[in-house]
């Protein structure tokens, strides 16, 4: 049974705690919680003494139910003398860290800090700390950890840091990877293999590496199709013909569609090509992609004896950590995330070095600050990993219990597991197993024994492997990169494969689950586990495939007309250049990848933030893609179960609170993503890069709230030098309205610029301004006030106003300096 006694409590009843301490007595009867202050984790002091040149430095909590202007009294003991006073801190004005001249910070008027570095400290002596309020001192709270012992460090940076050491169990160990081939069995690839551009040549083809897709076939009868334009018997014969030369051609690994040329089952009528016949031609030239090179995926590489050839994984190494109280103790435990230290598959494979493919799953541990093993996770053979994308951290008490839960996104066969300390080893229950009994038939011990036996059919139903294909625009030849040379004259559409988690999982089975520790039973469970909202998808139209004008590793080639502004460098292989000709498909796009890319990368970019969505509750907001199509969901706990509070698609019209198109929502994030209130009315807002998303009122929705407008320049620096001397242009509506810019990418999530406080403390949010009549090219919506949900200002006026003692100017983005 779960309890339901709570150790949080808002704000108020935490103060009245507090409080009674120092000898006052609790609030009046009846005088309830205020409903504006949000229920807060009940955390220890967490004083911490570390050893520096200059002694001890001691740093400690401020909690949030202490009020400005109290002061500290610092206690120490050495050896078998009791504690004595050694330091009363008082409140001061403290000089900002910062002395810039753009940016001189502020100077803190009567603060107290909450740390102090004790002269006559040494390495065994042990320290106390307690708040004294009103010339009351209240309670006194010893040391976190042990003292912290100074690292050596390397030139230059003896002493610079401190470290108290956690003794962690046996990292997890290496685990087989599996191997497959490309254009029969001589072509093996996988960790270790050494499939190459030489042995990728297609004889008869001058030295290409990956076969050319015929677009321009589809393009003839898909174009008179969308035009209605009229067409001769002749041209409808030509096009069957082609289409049946391709069907009936054996690929590399002598298949062909059909054995012989099929007739058509409708005809034109009138001269046009109706839907009926337009879907028959088309699904034939579907058949044909399918089929080009070596089919719609890639086979397992098999041993004599019938086995999947494996190489093991690399060793596991330590990754991500967060914390989190798990116990309710008020002292944090530490999250620790294991990885196996392969290549990341973010670039596809095979690519002419085939050893980036499948990864190995990851492991997270949750440790007391003594070395105790709480839990054990096995995130599975289903979650990617060795990327740094997919598994976020989210620590938090979910479920107002008191104590953290570890919320994650998981997969078929996840699963918790603990310490046995006869074997000495992790013991993972049935019952920690996410997803049923299809996760009890995907976990890591199960995935072992199919790679041992061969089972292909239990891997190709349990194993959400990216084991498909895409149609993408590059260099049908190896060199140059990863993306290949950046040449228009040589780019075409050509058939590149890709093996490695994610893909579809058995009946989108992908899951968002909660841990916790029970401290009855002595083991860390697993909660419950909800459906994720969005599963993966590799085309719109519901492919496993699509076709993306990008590079093979993904980089968007939108330069068909590189107007000033929109980056042109072939050097620069985030400006992929398009030749002119194929402006068709950017304009006309088929097969679209739902998430920007149909190879895994994209989806499958992953972060994460707890936000108090509704003022109170805690929710873990889980981000899929950012790139291109980019998704929220909100979690948390409620009665036991993982509750899904609240969505955001960028590709649902549904969710564009602020008018436009699907361009308007997506691409608007980066590696980050970020938590505050912004607007001071209690809820937290989901800050993404160029973009802010709160709750709704009946809170079933994540909306944007302030498109912030383009924060990337359209120049792609090298080097960090502008191509254009002395000028660094901006997405302005002069560099929008440009027709020659109409496929510049204007966001870019790897770059942008920080905007901090002036000398004053103002902080400057720079947007456009402009009316509903002045739409830029791209198709954004007007640039509403978030304030008042009209207009904003006009260009050159700036709107102020007062919120808790601070000025913060709002002015348009259209007038940065310098542009």
């Amino acid at each position: 049974m779960r309890k339901t006694l709570r150790s949080l409590a808002p704000l108020s009843l935490a103060v009245a705690v507090g409080v009674s301490l120092f000898g006052f007595g609790p609030p009046a009867a009846g005088a309830g919680p205020q409903p504006d202050l949000r229920p807060v984790e009940g955390l220890t002091r967490g004083l911490v003494a570390a050893q520096v040149p200059g002694g001890v430095f001691l740093s400690w909590r401020f909690l949030g139910d202490e009020p400005d202007g109290l002061s500290w009294n610092v206690y120490r003991k050495d050896g078998d003398a009791g504690f004595v006073k050694i330091a009363g801190i008082a409140p001061r004005d403290v000089q900002p860290e910062s002395d810039y001249d753009a940016n001189p910070g502020v100077v803190k008027e009567h603060v107290t800090p909450s740390n102090y570095t004790d002269p006559d400290g040494t390495i065994t002596s042990v320290y106390e700390v307690a708040p004294v309020i009103d010339g009351v001192e209240g309670d006194r709270q010893g040391m976190s950890v042990s003292m912290l012992s100074a690292l050596p460090g390397g030139a230059g940076q003896a002493n610079r840091g401190a470290v108290h050491y956690i003794p962690m169990k046996p990292a997890p160990a290496p685990v087989p990877l599996a191997h497959f081939t490309y254009r029969g069995e001589g072509n093996r690839f996988g960790p270790g293999t050494n499939l190459n551009a030489a042995n990728m040549v297609i004889p008869g083809t001058g030295g290409q590496n990956w076969y050319v897709v015929d677009m321009d076939l589809l393009r003839g009868f898909r174009s008179a199709h969308e035009e209605q334009t009229t067409v001769t018997q002749e041209q409808l014969d030509t096009w069957v013909a082609e289409l049946n030369e391709k069907n009936t051609t054996p690929n590399t690994l002598g298949v062909a569609t059909y054995e012989s040329p099929r007739p058509l089952t409708n005809s034109l009528v009138g001269g046009k090509i109706t839907e009926a016949l337009y879907d028959e031609l088309e699904g034939e030239f579907i058949k044909y992609v399918e089929n080009l090179d070596a089919g719609q995926s890639l086979p397992y590489a098999k041993t004599g004896a019938g086995a999947i050839h494996t190489s093991q994984s690399s060793a596991y190494s330590t990754h991500d950590m967060t914390v989190g109280d798990f116990d309710g103790d008020g002292e944090y435990e530490v999250v620790v995330k294991w990885r196996s230290t392969q290549q990341d598959p973010m670039y596809s494979e095979p690519i002419f070095g085939g050893g980036n493919t499948t990864t190995a799953p990851e492991y997270i541990d949750a440790y007391k600050q003594d070395g105790t093993l709480l839990f054990r996770i096995d995130m599975g053979y289903n979650v990617r990993a060795a990327n740094d994308h997919e598994t976020t951290l989210f620590a938090e008490d979910f479920d107002g219990d008191g104590k953290s839960e570890l919320m994650l996104k998981t997969a078929l066969g996840t699963r918790i597991g603990n310490w046995d300390e006869a074997t000495q080893s992790v013991v993972y229950p049935d019952s920690g197993v996410v997803g049923g009994q299809d996760g009890l038939n995907a976990t890591t011990d199960k995935f072992k024994e199919y790679f041992s036996t061969g089972d292909d059919q239990a891997l190709d139903t349990y194993w959400s492997l990216l084991n498909s294909f895409a149609i993408s625009y590059r260099s049908p030849t190896a060199g140059g990169g990863n993306d290949g040379p950046n040449d228009p004259a040589i780019k075409r559409w050509i058939k590149t494969y890709h093996v490695g988690p994610i893909g579809p999982a058995k009946d989108d089975q992908e899951f968002f689950s909660a841990f916790e520790w029970d401290a009855e039973a002595g083991e860390g469970v697993l909660v419950d586990s909800e459906k994720y909202p969005f599963p993966y998808e590799a085309s719109v139209d519901g492919e496993n495939w699509a076709m993306t004008p990008a590079t093979q590793r993904g980089n968007y080639s939108y330069l068909a007309f590189p107007g000033p502004g929109a980056g042109s460098s072939a050097s620069d292989y985030k400006a992929q250049i398009m030749a002119e000709s194929e402006a068709y498909w950017l304009e006309h796009p088929w097969k679209a990848a739902s998430y920007g890319d149909a190879q895994g990368n994209r989806a499958n970019r992953y972060v994460g933030v707890v936000a108090a969505l509704d003022g109170v509750n805690k929710y873990a907001v889980s981000q899929r893609g950012y790139y291109h199509r980019t998704t929220l969901a909100a979690f948390n706990i409620e009665d036991g179960q993982v509750n899904l509070q609240a969505n955001f698609d960028s590709a649902d019209p549904e969710y564009w609170s602020l008018g436009g198109s699907a361009y308007d929502y997506q691409n608007r994030g980066n590696h980050d993503t970020k938590s505050a209130d912004l607007d001071g009315d209690g809820w937290d807002e989901v800050v993404l890069k160029a973009m802010v998303l709160g709750l709704n009122a009946d809170k079933t929705k994540i909306l944007p709230k302030v498109l912030n407008g383009d924060v990337m320049p359209t120049i792609e620096g090298l080097d960090g030098v502008p191509p254009v001397v002395g000028q660094f242009q901006f997405a302005t509506d002069e560099v929008r309205n440009n027709p020659l810019n109409v496929w510049a990418p204007l966001r870019h999530g790897d770059r942008g610029a920080l905007l901090p406080v002036d000398k004053d403390n103002n902080i400057r949010e720079w947007r456009h301004g402009g009316a509903p009549s002045r739409r830029p090219a791209n198709g954004s919506p007007p640039r509403l006030d978030s304030r008042t949900g009209g207009l904003r200002p006009d260009e050159g006026q700036a709107a102020r106003r007062e919120r808790r003692g601070r000025l913060r100017e709002l002015a348009p983005v259209g007038r940065v300096p310098g542009e």
